[in-house]
């Protein structure tokens, strides 16, 4: 399923600090492996999930597959430092603080297979200590019994981080949705806006128009008017003179 483009840099940002959990906790395997002597196992394990999961980052960084395989990288290191420490009971503390922190993502999968990892590690390794291979799960080899009272708690822990998981989702999703809703109904009043104001530009421009075309026409009337005006008077004196001449009237020339 496609990751929607609100939550992405979201899954991104995830990435990256499970990552950087990942490089220190590859640190902390180099600490126990000056300890107990197990600097291979720090290096090959340690070293080479690392890498491979920063090689992972560059290519499907913010997808869901990548989400699972740092958490089953998670789960790794948790196994290889539990390893290191032969066994120690605190080594599985880690465990269950992981699967926790797992619960950034606001994804489900990532958490239940990080831990059905843990859980094959333990039921593998438990089975190859029994046999005798220099592999660690339970300091003193407890038997089967204490590796499943680690699985019950583990079982648990997982429920109700998946139920937050789920529940986180579903308030995130819930919140942007109303986001868009809101960013959708703000673009939707300006564009009207910026119609309305284009309107009433249009209408406005128009009446400018009309009324530069209204005052045009009155200018050219009062030019017409006057021109007449002036072809009136030349007439009128024009036609006083040819009265005068029949009449024979020699007006003063103070009144002419």
């Amino acid at each position: 399923m496609p990751v929607p483009s609100p939550f992405l840099e979201h899954y991104r940002k995830a990435d990256r600090i499970m990552l950087a959990l990942i490089w220190l906790m590859f640190l902390f395997s180099l600490g126990l492996a000056f300890w107990h002597d197990t600097l291979i196992q720090a290096l090959l394990v340690g070293g080479g999930t690392a890498l491979v999961l920063t090689a992972l980052y560059r290519a499907i960084g913010g997808s869901r597959l990548m989400r699972c395989a740092l958490g089953a990288g998670l789960m790794v290191m948790a196994a290889l430092h539990i390893n290191q420490a032969q066994g120690v009971i605190e080594s599985h503390f880690g465990i269950f603080a992981l699967l926790a922190v797992l619960t950034f993502y606001r994804d489900w999968l990532p958490i239940l297979v990080a831990a059905a990892t843990i859980a094959v590690h333990h039921v593998v390794f438990h089975a190859l200590q029994h046999q005798g291979f220099p592999v660690f799960v339970m300091e003193h080899h407890g038997g089967w019994t204490m590796v499943f009272v680690h699985a019950f708690y583990v079982v648990m822990e997982t429920i109700a981080l998946l139920y937050l998981a789920v529940h986180s989702q579903a308030e995130a999703v819930e919140s942007q949705e109303m986001l868009d809703k809101m960013l959708a109904v703000t673009s939707q009043f300006t564009a009207e806006s910026a119609h309305s104001e284009g309107k009433v530009h249009v209408s406005l421009a128009k009446r400018f128009d009309h009324f530069l075309q209204q005052l045009t026409l009155l200018i050219d009337g009062v030019a017409r008017d006057s021109h007449g005006l002036g072809q009136l008077g030349q007439e009128l004196a024009s036609a006083s003179g040819t009265l005068e001449k029949a009449l024979g009237i020699n007006w003063p020339r103070s009144l002419r």
